[in-house]
């Protein structure tokens, strides 16, 4: 996925790749080895503010849940 300002690429799967396109640089998070967190349904809320994004993953219980991240401080909310 491409954010809608064109800032960064956002890619899922085994964590999540965001890739910056200015600066050229990735940050890959959520896939430590013993840590993997499996990804999906990456989208832009027009709610959400510049620089987030939501996706899909399952939360410590397994159950699948709805995650909100700014890709400029990488932090991450659970909505749902």
């Amino acid at each position: 996925m491409i954010l809608h300002d064109e800032t960064h690429v956002i890619v899922s799967g085994c964590g999540l790749s965001i890739y910056t396109i200015e600066s050229k640089k990735e940050l890959h998070i959520l896939n430590e080895p013993d840590k993997i967190t499996w990804t999906n349904g990456l989208y832009e809320d027009g709610f959400d503010n510049d620089f987030e994004f939501r996706f899909v993953a399952a939360n410590k219980e397994g159950q699948l849940r709805v995650f909100k991240m700014n890709v400029l401080t990488s932090g991450i909310v659970k909505l749902q």
